[in-house]
């Protein structure tokens, strides 16, 4: 089927946990939903298309989110190649890679193999998972300010905020109880400005936030034509059609 996201765990037939095939078909479809809605096609729904054994191996598709297969695999190429944060790819995104790579060497898997249409097999291996760590993890901490939507909000376990840049990028950041009523009250679902300590990785990227204040920003905020062609011209350069980014948007 188009659109297509097989993976493969590989190993002896018979010596593969149920624990591990659990775990990466987990791991696996919430790889999808996020590369969905970083690409707009939250339409739909995931849908196992085979499952067999030998070396484990599943098949998921969801015909209303074509466009990502396309940002998977551009994303498993860059982790590659590079300790970044690929580009349109959330850090759950990078955890999740990572977390399929991390499956190598437990539960009788010897290797992971990830199919996507019009691609090579690709291996999440020792280099694909090094590099997301590295991604991840903070290198540099400054004091700056940022600006993005609201999109996330969580307080049962610490106090956290999930934004947007205007630029693409996502960001966590997190907040003390002084600031807790006032993110609940003004600040989910608005563009702010938010300052604080600027948490990035070893490229430089911005991966977290300590808000130490915030303002809120009028509906309106302008956003330039570059900043607004540049958040697909990272996935128009791996491949994507326009159509595939605009048929399936809500």
């Amino acid at each position: 089927m188009s659109g297509e996201v097989r993976v493969t765990l590989e190993g002896d037939q018979g010596d593969i946990s149920a624990d591990a095939l659990h775990a990466a078909l987990g791991s696996t479809v919430q790889l999808v939903k996020d590369a969905g809605a970083a690409v707009g096609a939250t339409a739909g729904r995931w849908t196992i298309q085979d499952l067999s054994v030998g070396s484990a191996s599943f098949a998921i598709a969801n015909p209303a989110a074509p466009g990502v297969p396309t940002l998977i695999a551009v994303g498993l190429d860059a982790l590659r190649s590079s300790s970044s944060i690929p580009p349109h790819w959330t850090q759950r995104m990078v955890r999740r890679a990572r977390d399929l790579g991390r499956l190598i060497g437990s539960g009788g898997v010897q290797g992971v193999l990830v199919n996507l249409p019009d691609t090579e097999p690709m291996k999440i291996d020792g280099t694909v998972t090094a590099h997301a760590d590295a991604a991840l993890e903070t290198k540099e901490v400054s004091l700056g300010a940022v600006t993005g939507l609201v999109d996330v909000w969580r307080e049962r376990h610490g106090r956290q905020i999930g934004l947007t840049l205007n630029t693409g990028e996502t960001l966590t950041a997190t907040y003390g109880a002084e600031l807790a009523d006032r993110i609940r009250d003004e600040a989910l679902g608005r563009h702010i400005e938010a300052r604080g300590e600027i948490r990035r990785n070893a490229s430089g990227q911005r991966v977290s936030l300590v808000i130490d204040s915030f303002n809120v920003l009028p509906s309106n905020v302008p956003m330039s034509i570059d900043e607004l062609a540049g958040l697909y011209a990272d996935l128009a350069h791996a491949g994507m059609t326009s159509r595939e980014v605009l048929e399936h948007r809500e």
